[in-house]
């Protein structure tokens, strides 16, 4: 019974120290603008947020797995997409490249400071979240290899039902 009793605690101790809400934060627009998280929450649809650099190879294959599925994803389960870049400030100019060269439509922000990452209590890119209609974290994924979207898409179907 003791035991029962440790572990339950331990359950209840770990899960309060997970984030479970989308916090409040600041980020930049690639044009230098400061802009406030709550801006981009959505309580309509929910949001898929990919938080990566342009220096990470994985950030590369993560996002260009998520575009070859965006669209279907967003008529099937109704979601928003933006992405979140972890870069620092002085190489802004590699995200706007990276842009114009892939010809990214999504909304993409800059966490310059690493606030946003460091409330959300992860240091390793990519990272990619998805948020339900009330901005609670539902899915959290460090790290890329293909095959990685399965979870995704069954956290995804899970919005639904």
């Amino acid at each position: 019974m003791k035991n029962i009793v440790y572990f339950i605690l331990i359950i209840i101790s770990l899960k309060s120290f997970g984030q479970n809400s989308f916090p409040t934060s600041t980020l930049q627009t690639l044009d230098g603008k400061t802009i406030n998280t709550d801006s981009i929450k959505s309580n309509q649809k929910p949001l898929l947020i990919s938080f990566w650099a342009t220096w990470c190879k994985p950030c590369l294959e993560e996002n260009k797995m998520v575009l070859s599925h965006l669209e279907d994803w967003e008529r099937q389960y109704n979601i928003k997409y933006i992405a979140i870049s972890e870069d620092e400030e002085k190489t802004v100019a590699r995200i706007k490249k990276m842009i114009e060269k892939n010809n990214w439509k999504h909304d993409i922000y800059v966490d310059i400071n690493h606030d946003l990452q460091k409330k959300l209590e992860f240091s390793i890119v990519p990272c990619i979240m998805l948020l339900d209609k009330d901005n609670n974290i539902v899915y959290k994924h460090l790290g890329y290899q293909e095959g990685d979207e399965n979870a995704l898409i069954k956290a995804l179907e899970n919005l639904n039902k």
